[in-house]
């Protein structure tokens, strides 16, 4: 696991390595591509809170795990959009030709209300299914392996160590798990430290 506290002049630092980090050019060797250096500011207006890094970061998720995105806890799309659009540009710069599914939770109907309106406003709900509910609820409906995870619901300890502990129910090995407000939150902080202390993550 890795985190980088928000600081003065911290940066996104990549997690999959590719040919473009021993570019000499460091614009080139810091971005996958030019959308990603632009994912930021064209999703900032989009309802949600994300730092420049966590836009960068979900985009480089998705570019390279993105096939299957599972999302708890959507709010307004704004992630949705991010992870989406890194993963269409992962699967065609790679010529898969399948398509990115994204499916997203959330307890509360107007989340899933505003995150379906963002998603057709930038033309991806084709992409996506959305589903009011808890992850149990969904698990029991619609089961799926996720090839990447996006947690970002409940924010109290509890509700954080509840989803943790059914993920490792169904991820396969090597799933990449995203943990948004994990700095900042302690309830946050304390679930996941100790869903990695468990020996599973």
């Amino acid at each position: 696991m890795a985190a980088w506290p928000i600081s003065p002049g911290n940066r996104f630092k990549r997690s999959w390595e590719t040919e473009a980090m021993a570019i000499a050019d460091e614009a080139a060797a810091y971005y996958i591509n030019d959308e990603h250096s632009r994912i930021f500011g064209e999703t900032e207006n989009i309802p949600g809170w994300q730092a420049v890094g966590d836009s960068e970061k979900l985009y480089e998720a998705a570019f390279y795990n993105g096939a299957v995105i599972l999302e708890i806890g959507t709010y307004g799309g704004r992630s949705a959009v991010v992870e989406l659009r890194g993963a269409l540009a992962g699967l065609t710069a790679r010529a898969t030709g399948r398509s990115p599914q994204f499916y997203g939770l959330d307890i509360e109907p107007q989340a899933i209300a505003r995150t379906h309106a963002t998603l057709v406003k930038h033309d991806l709900s084709d992409h996506a299914i959305l589903f009011h509910g808890g992850l149990e609820a969904f698990r029991r409906m619609i089961p799926i392996t996720p090839t990447m995870v996006f947690g970002d619901g409940d924010h109290a300890y509890a509700g954080v160590w509840s989803d943790l502990r059914n993920l490792t129910d169904f991820l396969a090995p090597g799933t990449p798990v995203l943990c948004h407000d994990f700095a900042q939150i302690e309830g946050v902080t304390r679930a996941v430290n100790e869903w990695v202390a468990s020996g599973y993550y």
